[in-house]
């Protein structure tokens, strides 16, 4: 299966995960091919492991299976806290026991009632192993624990582990029980602590729903993302954090790299040395950056513009702000365009930027500073045949020359004329937009787009 960047071993190769990757499940991808035939309400009889290491966990009982449900438009599994849990035999796994390694878990969840969310033993005074349960009564609190072979510790996160929310939670361990971090939303939790004495290992299963050592203590919550890796480094976590965040829709509530700026307000959400914050994206507007503007005999020469080299009718204010895979030509009889025309702000200038076969094309964007940017509109040439690309890949980066990261990837609308419009999956904070075409919805000749916008809202400090 395709990896997301962030879990792949190398940035061209799409379907080997990083070689720390032990354990990821993904309630939008409970059977590998992304759910295709389950429905809101429908059971979940076994949730795979989309690692390539097999650890499915299971479910026989048809009472006891959790079901599918839907928040904020994504997929959760959902567990009643009355019998509801999945399970698997994970002995030799290193969340059956961490002693003298370096692990990670990353898990998004919203907790609804007591008690237990994952066990594989850390509760347990005679096991190794993680634990995280939402716990509110009698006392107990909610708390995340690993336990090795010498100790455990037992941090509390009931400061920050509210009910009806949903969480990251993420926890690191070290190489012994003493050396731990717990962090929820990506900030630290968990300052009061139980230690527990060293153990033998005498429960290895997985479960996630209730404790690992009984059959009870059942958990109701809603649970949609588990990442284990093999590694405590520090940037490999903030680089996972983010992408959980801006996946289900957390970046309000998430400060992903711990700079104390939350990611939808961060200009550079995985630095934790940039905390420049960015306007909400509700006060996103259509950049106003000066790019160029199109042949003069449709929107006139701008004052103080300069010439391109060649053609010399066409006038751009700073032609350095656009690069593009190629100049590239129009078969229409008009004149040949820059990429930079693109974005002009002149909705009926029809000079389209014509790609040349069925290939990939691409324009990097100058922003003029970061940018929170959170939507794409771009019109395909209104004649007879649909050329609009059949797919775009949006990337930020650090500089017109990279290095990208991909943020988004869509199938374009088929449609001749008018704008298609994307709200991205997730806004983002970037100096430098890379936009990537490939394909087109027609006759298989060209790419044809004639106008196009970016929207966003400004970012300040850093």
């Amino acid at each position: 299966m395709v990896m997301p960047s962030v879990l792949r071993q190398t940035a061209s190769d799409q379907y080997t995960p990083i070689s720390e990757l032990e354990l990821w499940y993904d309630a939008t991808n409970t059977e590998g091919n992304n759910n295709l035939g389950l429905s809101d309400g429908g059971t979940v009889d076994t949730w795979r492991d989309l690692s390539g290491k097999g650890n499915h966990v299971s479910q026989t009982t048809d009472s006891q299976k959790p079901i599918l449900t839907t928040n904020s438009n994504k997929q959760y599994l959902s567990f009643d806290g009355s019998n509801d849990s999945l399970e698997a035999d994970f002995t030799g796994h290193i969340l059956d026991d961490p002693t003298g390694q370096n692990v990670t878990i990353l898990s998004v969840v919203k907790p609804k009632g007591g008690l237990y969310i994952l066990s594989t033993g850390g509760q347990s005074s005679s096991a190794t192993g993680y634990a995280l349960s939402y716990q509110d009564y009698g006392g107990i609190n909610s708390f995340s624990t690993f336990k090795d072979l010498n100790g455990g510790r037992e941090l509390l996160i009931a400061d920050s582990f509210e009910a009806n929310n949903t969480h990251l939670v993420t926890h690191s361990y070290s190489g012994a029980y003493l050396n731990i971090e717990v962090l929820v939303n990506g900030s630290p939790s968990g300052n009061d602590y139980t230690h527990y004495n060293g153990s033998s290992n005498g429960y290895r299963m997985m479960t996630i729903g209730r404790p690992n050592s009984t059959d009870a203590y059942y958990g109701e919550f809603e649970i949609a993302e588990v990442i284990v890796i093999s590694s405590t480094d520090s940037q490999k976590i903030t680089d996972i954090q983010y992408y959980l965040s801006k996946k289900w829709g957390l970046e309000s509530n998430v400060d992903s790299d711990g700079d104390g700026v939350m990611d939808a307000s961060d200009a550079q959400p995985e630095d934790p040395s940039v905390s420049a914050t960015c306007g909400a994206p509700s006060s996103a507007q259509k950049l106003t950056i000066d790019f160029a503007i199109p042949n003069p005999h449709s929107c006139g020469k701008p004052p103080n513009s300069e010439k391109h080299a060649n053609p010399p009718w066409a006038y751009a204010i700073d032609s350095t702000k656009v690069e593009a895979s190629s100049y590239i030509k129009n078969t229409h009889g008009y004149h040949d365009r820059y990429p930079s025309l693109l974005f002009d702000g002149c909705a009926n200038d029809w000079y389209p930027w014509t790609a040349e076969g069925n290939t990939e094309e691409w324009v990097a964007l100058d922003l003029s500073g970061t940018k929170l940017v959170t939507k794409l509109e771009f019109s395909s040439y209104p004649g007879g045949n649909n050329r609009a690309p059949a797919q775009v890949t949006a990337f930020a980066g650090s500089s017109m020359n990279g290095p990208w990261t991909q943020v988004d990837q869509w199938d374009s609308a088929d449609g001749k004329s008018g704008a298609v419009v994307h709200d991205f999956n997730s806004s983002f904070q970037t100096p430098y937009l890379k936009l990537r075409f490939n394909g087109n919805h027609g006759d298989g000749t060209h790419i044809e787009i004639y106008e196009m916008s970016v929207y966003g809202a400004s970012c300040t400090g850093g």
